[in-house]
Parts: C-alpha cells; sequence; structure tokens
C-alpha cells in the first residue's frame, strides 16, 4: 500500500574545491520546492562532519532556514564608479596627433546616422561606425 508521504531523503555531505565552495550539502526547500546548497566552507573534515550532524538534525524536523544573500546597492555602486585620472592634467597642443585623432573621432560620431532606414548622403550606419 502507497503512503501519500515521502520518506525525506537525507543529503550527503560533500566536498569541491570549485569557487570556493568546501564543505557542503545540496538539497531542496520543502517550501518552493528549488534545490538549495548550504555551505559549511572551507573547514577540517572533522569540523564539517559536526555541523553536517548539527544541520541533519534541524533539516529532518523541518526547521531548515535557507539564508539569501543580499547584493547592496552600495557595494555594486563602488564597483561601476570610474577612478579619477591620477597625474598632471595634459595640455593639448594644436596640430598635435592628439588633437588631429580627436578631431576625427568627434567628426566621424557627428556623421552616424540616428534612423534605420534609408539615410542621408555622407552619413553613416551606427554598426559601421
Amino acid at each position: 500500500m502507497a503512503t501519500k508521504r515521502r520518506k525525506k531523503r537525507v543529503p550527503k555531505l560533500t566536498y569541491t574545491r570549485l569557487r570556493n565552495i568546501g564543505w557542503h550539502v545540496s538539497f531542496r526547500d520543502a517550501d518552493t520546492g528549488m534545490p538549495r546548497r548550504h555551505r559549511f566552507g572551507m573547514v577540517s573534515r572533522e569540523e564539517a562532519e559536526a555541523a553536517f550532524h548539527e544541520w541533519v538534525a534541524t533539516h529532518l524536523r523541518n526547521e531548515t532556514v535557507v539564508v539569501k544573500h543580499r547584493v547592496g546597492r552600495r557595494k555594486l555602486d563602488e564597483q561601476l564608479k570610474v577612478p579619477e585620472p591620477k597625474g598632471v592634467p595634459a595640455e593639448i597642443v594644436a596640430g598635435s596627433l592628439l588633437e588631429i585623432t580627436s578631431g576625427l573621432l568627434i567628426h566621424d560620431e557627428s556623421r552616424v546616422s540616428d534612423e534605420a532606414g534609408t539615410r542621408r548622403r555622407g552619413t553613416m550606419y551606427p554598426e559601421d561606425f
């Protein structure tokens, strides 16, 4: 006779060096059904086994706490921030190579057509630029 409740699978303690994960357990979240991974870290095997047995006891009592990592906006802003250029500000001398190349780039940018259809004479498609 089939039962309605399935026997809960006890997750296996595994180790990997990939992405510095270390000792971990892979399991399915009971509420959402999504696969999860609880990490014990890069610790010795004895420490990982002790932490694993404590975790299994709470998991089998349905008291598993799923920790969701949040990425803060401040950290993202710090990563995207462009550093200030260091050094002495350069003065562009008239007729120098720097003035000529920057003038050529400004000219080419002004020739790019905004429309995707037919273009005017003397303009370029954005993908050609």
